[in-house]
């Protein structure tokens, strides 16, 4: 056999190419290849000298708009930083205070007077005994925000603008020239830029999907890019969600918020809303970084941001921030003594204690020396009202002293907050004076009440056994706050016992929906008022229903001795033995446990509604009608307590803060 040469392969092949090659008529190809190279050489030289043109063109365009977009930008982001009037009539939420929005709780009560919220003195810290006033509002929603796509049913390419001619006017919407510069420059030459000015001049003119397309190229809904993008697109998600609830419009808009913090023109509702949304993730860190970003850019917010850091225990923060407001509002009112929102605020950074009123009086009175003043006074009154529970609290409920209540009347006699205070007293078993309890009936009569003195008054009513005196409080506490789960399940109890099962239900369910879309299904009284419901569907034999509610209230809380016992009636009506005793033994366990850690088994429910009630000495008679109920009760006596649906506790807006 034969050895192979291994050299003899690549020696080969080199002779072949060889060969080849000096066999070529080179020169010839050579001269035919000359054109064939000067023609790609000028097609090379063409297109970048087009490429230079263009953008040399794009450049010139961008710096003949510069001068119509750099005051539109700024005009633009300062008009959607400011509340909206446009909004004013329609439906809306009442805003959460600090409170609320840090930790996801229920709202604290929202005064629907005007005057009354507005007067009240904003940042004042929380005490043991009573805060001044509600703090900075916080919470994000529609009636701050243009409904731009409140379109009448339109598509989106045809709605109409959001802005009113008059807010054309102001700026809201690029002049056409300075769009048509800036369309051009995106022709010859893509960039943010001109992608930000184009598709936020689309949004300001209402057309959504194209805008929000155009800002989704340079600020994506999933990565972080450019920041104004991100504000503007924070805006119109958010504008939507005010309008349409749709969970996915509010994701968006919470990603956009938060990369939009680096924007320096962000709107401070936009901030704020991004902290919230970060305190509500258990990012505190995060969310306070924010906070403070929104207080260093928008100064009156420094009373806020004390406050929340108050809640939080971050007491150097907290201190920094009251110092950083203080000397804020101090040079406000130096350079303008007649500025009552600036002294209101730095009446509310003082404090409650004695001293601290001391100079908050001290500081209201100079205001009022300059002329009146509706604001000035109803906080000067408010002043003497704290100091009064600041009183009851001393003297432990034992009270027979109004002497600072009637101060606070004297002062102002419309100030819905003293009629309040006389409701709580009532409620506690203060008797008031005959001058605070006619404060109340004139609260009471001109529709001014709060809807707290309306929620205290029915707690009165219901531990009197006056049920139907307290649906008439409960009914004007459901209708202005829907989301106060006590006392909403309190009616729905309350129209269940009297008969009325279809208005108990539609209270029940419209309360959870409304608790639903807030986001705050974690709230006390949750699981209370699901039991209720079911209590109302096994009334009218809706079986399942009421299974499903039933379940759903031990989802929310396992340990509910009164409700597993009536899902355990249920499933004997229905055959079931092995479920009704498996909640049986639950229950046994449930107790077991209890008798363990030395608690009490809680109070519960009766096993089935209560019977209508007829007893006609416990409604009020024609001289007793428009009475308070202290003065009701000199020409009726008082009966045993009616069974109360939910436990005896403080109302929702006592839970996150004390009165």
């Amino acid at each position: 056999m034969s050895s192979i040469d291994p050299i003899r392969i690549p020696v080969t092949l080199a002779g072949f190419f060889f060969e080849w090659f000096v066999t070529r008529r080179w020169r010839q190809v050579l001269m035919g290849a000359i054109p064939v190279l000067i023609f790609c050489l000028l097609a090379l030289g063409v297109y970048f000298g087009g490429q230079m043109d263009r953008n040399a063109l794009a450049d010139r365009y961008l710096k003949l708009g510069a001068p119509l977009v750099e005051p539109w930008e700024e005009k633009l982001f300062e008009n959607i930083s400011k509340p909206a009037d446009r909004t004013k009539g329609k439906d809306s939420q009442p805003q959460a205070d600090a409170a609320g929005t840090v930790d996801g709780a229920t709202p604290n009560e929202t005064n629907d007077n005007t005057d009354g919220d507005e007067n009240r003195v904003n940042g004042a810290p929380k005490s043991s005994s009573e805060s001044v006033g509600p703090a900075e509002s916080t919470e994000l929603n529609s009636s701050q925000l243009s409904t731009a796509d409140d379109t009448n049913g339109k598509s989106n390419d045809e709605a109409e603008s959001p802005t009113s001619k008059s807010e054309n006017d102001s700026g809201l919407i690029l002049d056409s020239y300075g769009e048509m510069l800036y369309k051009r420059a995106e022709l010859l030459r893509e960039s943010p830029e001109t992608k930000f000015v184009i598709g936020t001049n689309m949004l300001m003119r209402g057309l959504l999907q194209p805008g929000q397309h155009m800002l989704r190229k340079i600020s994506p809904d999933d990565a972080k890019g450019d920041p104004k993008g991100h504000a503007v697109l924070a805006y119109s998600y958010l504008t939507q969600f005010g309008a349409k609830k749709d969970p996915a419009l509010l994701n968006a808009g919470m990603h956009h918020a938060d990369l939009a913090v680096d924007c320096p023109n962000t709107p401070k509702d936009i901030l704020l809303f991004a902290a919230d949304m970060q305190m509500r993730k258990q990012n505190p860190d995060r969310a306070f970084e924010i906070f403070q970003v929104a207080a260093d850019r928008y100064p009156e917010l420094l009373p806020a941001l004390y406050q929340r850091s108050l809640m939080v225990g971050k007491k150097d923060l907290a201190e920094t921030s009251r110092q950083k407001a203080l000397s804020n509002l101090q040079s406000k009112l130096d350079a303008d003594a007649k500025d009552d929102v600036a002294r209101i605020q730095l009446v509310g950074l003082l404090g409650v204690d004695d001293k601290a009123l001391e100079k908050a009086e001290k500081l209201l009175n100079e205001g009022l020396a300059l002329g009146p003043s509706e604001k000035l006074t109803r906080t000067l009154s408010e002043i003497y009202r704290v100091r009064f529970v600041k009183f009851v609290d001393s003297k432990k409920g034992k009270v027979d002293d109004f002497s600072l209540l009637d101060k606070a009347l004297e002062i102002d006699p419309a100030n819905p907050m003293v009629a309040e205070q006389v409701a709580r007293m009532v409620r506690d078993g203060i008797r008031p004076s005959k001058e605070l309890r006619k404060a109340l009936e004139d609260s009471l009569s001109s529709g001014n009440a709060t809807v707290q003195t309306h929620a205290w008054l029915s707690e009165y009513y219901l531990a009197a056994n006056k049920r139907t005196e307290a649906i008439k409080q409960l009914e004007k506490v459901f209708e202005r706050a829907p989301e106060y789960i006590k006392y909403s399940n309190n009616l729905a109890y309350l129209y269940a016992a009297e008969g009325r099962l279809e208005d108990a239900q539609k209270t029940a369910t419209r309360c959870l929906a409304v608790v639903q879309s807030k986001n705050a299904t974690n709230q006390k009284f949750v699981d209370e008022i699901l039991d209720t419901l079911g209590m109302i569907y096994q009334k009218q034999e809706k079986t399942n229903d009421a299974i499903s509610s039933y379940e759903l209230a031990l989802r929310f809380n396992p340990d509910r001795i009164d409700t597993r016992t009536r899902l355990a009636e249920i499933y004997d009506k229905m055959g079931i033995a092995d479920v009704a005793k498996a909640q049986r033994d639950f229950i046994e366990t449930i107790k077991q446990k209890l008798k363990d850690s030395g608690q009490p088994v809680p109070p519960s429910k009766p096993s089935s509604l209560p019977e209508k009630q007829t007893e006609p000495q416990n409604s009020p008679t024609k001289e007793e009608q428009g009475k308070t109920p202290d003065a009701a009760n000199e020409a009726s006596s008082q009966t045993e307590p009616d069974p109360s649906p939910t436990p005896n506790s403080e109302p929702p807006a006592a839970e996150a803060s004390e009165d």
